[in-house]
């Protein structure tokens, strides 16, 4: 048995099924909470990250039905625990439902024991992705993110450990990002992660939606920002694409803004805003194209959420998790083949995270057998790959390669083509050591050794 069990809370209506589960289960080597009403199941969720539970066993026939309520409220509440459902009263509808809502599996009563183990070691592994992959460099950071977030690439640590930071403060926030990096989720995680602060929802408000309520007038506009405001008291608003707001909208947004800070009814609770933003908005407001004002009301953090080829270690863990998630949605038990992975990994996926995710739904829904080929896959997918390196370097400029493969320490093979690139960066301007360090994204010190290492001496110097 491993030195930390896997912890679950038991949700069942029954007490005493419940706690006989748990026993059951408690044998099995895991430890295990049981409880039969929906109120108790929130606070024992809701406990510090390190007693919560890992694993989620709920009865859809909590007292008043609630266990649907409890799949949906999960990922607010309790980011990181993965949840399935065993239940007397198994329909159609409500397993569709419950999958979607997160689900990894759908059980009725009475259960063949190798199900409901095979059950719960697929609910444990996929919290370990999501939660308990290492953290090489900053112990504070913690994957305590919402479904879907998924990956370890050293480039993706960092905002991790941002969402963290950002959700102690109750300032504005504006997420950037390209489409389909997941912007939304990680408003979603910074929301989550402050809760202990602020207790109340997550109320979403879209641009196309104040646009439309602005082909009626500006008024109906400010209506509709009244209304989330209202909706989101005491939780978070998340306004997502905001850099595709018309003027009207900007304006209206502006001005509900300006009456809301500080807030007018002392008595209201506060409400956190969230932005998202595929477009910079910097380069935008030099074009005059988005008013300072408004921006200075909604940026006080900002967040960068990378692209997926940016973060090619991710490629395997995410498509991984949305095989898990795809494979639950249409009953099947699909895999992907080496060489199916090894198309993934060679994409560039220009629609990040979302056409990733699309590429699984698409592999997993056509696939004619349980292992996915690459033929399976998009033809975006297995006709486009990265695309190769941009140099300017020929063979035969570095050494190791002057006369095919010379057998050479690769710390000493580098050197020629990074004495070369660092030249290069001098010249095209004109040396100006500050420019040349800034597009070679180092430090201006780091640069000036380099230039003593190699030797560069500057034309007519």
């Amino acid at each position: 048995m491993p030195n930390h069990p896997t912890r679950i809370l038991i949700a069942n209506g029954d007490p005493l099924v419940a706690q006989s589960l748990a026993k059951r289960l408690t044998g099995w080597g895991y430890a295990c909470t049981p409880t039969s009403t929906f109120d108790d199941a929130l606070a024992k969720l809701e406990t510090p990250l390190l007693r919560r539970p890992q694993v989620l066993i709920t009865d859809l026939n909590l007292p008043g039905d609630r266990g649907l309520e409890l799949l949906r409220r999960l990922p607010s509440i309790a980011p990181g625990v993965v949840p399935f459902v065993l239940t007397g009263f198994g329909k159609i509808a409500s397993a569709v439902e419950a999958i979607k809502l997160g689900a990894t599996d759908y059980l009725t009563q009475p259960v063949i024991e190798a199900s409901l183990r095979s059950a719960i070691e697929r609910a444990a592994t996929q919290h370990a992705l999501l939660v308990d992959a290492p953290q090489p460099f900053d112990a504070a950071i913690t994957a305590a993110t919402p479904r879907g977030m998924v990956g370890t690439d050293p480039r993706i640590l960092p905002l991790y450990r941002d969402i963290t930071a950002a959700a102690s403060s109750p300032a504005s926030l504006l997420i950037c990002g390209e489409s389909g990096t997941g912007k939304d989720l990680v408003a979603r995680a910074v929301h989550a992660a402050g809760r202990a602060q602020n207790n109340g929802s997550l109320v979403t408000l879209t641009a196309t939606a104040l646009n439309v309520a602005c082909d009626t007038s500006r008024n109906a506009a400010q209506q509709a920002c009244r209304k989330a405001w209202a909706s989101a008291q005491g939780g978070t608003l998340l306004l997502s694409s905001i850099d595709t707001l018309c003027p009207d909208a900007t304006q209206a947004l502006l001005a509900h803004l300006k009456i809301q800070q500080p807030a007018s009814d002392k008595s209201a609770s506060p409400v956190r805003f969230i932005a998202t933003t595929r477009d910079p908005l910097n380069s935008r407001m030099a074009h005059g194209d988005f008013p300072r004002p408004l921006f200075d009301r909604i940026a006080a953090i900002q967040l960068v959420v990378p692209p997926l080829r940016d973060c090619p270690e991710n490629i395997e863990a995410l498509a991984l998790h949305f095989l898990k998630q795809t494979n639950g949605r249409a009953r099947r038990e699909c895999t992907l083949t080496p060489a199916a992975m090894r198309a993934l990994l060679l994409y560039a996926w220009p629609g990040n995270v979302r056409e990733l995710t699309n590429a699984i739904e698409h592999a997993v829904t056509l696939a004619t057998a349980t292992a996915i080929s690459p033929n399976d896959l998009p033809t975006s997918v297995t006709t486009d790959t990265l695309p190769a390196p941009t140099s300017t370097l020929a063979s035969g400029s570095i050494p190791a390669l002057a006369n095919g493969w010379t057998p050479t320490p690769l710390t000493d093979a580098l050197l020629e083509p990074e004495r070369q690139i660092i030249r290069a960066a001098l010249d095209a301007h004109g040396w100006n050591r500050n420019a040349a360090a800034r597009d070679l994204k180092i430090d201006r010190t780091t640069l000036y050794k380099k230039i003593k290492r190699f030797g560069l001496d500057a034309p007519g110097g």
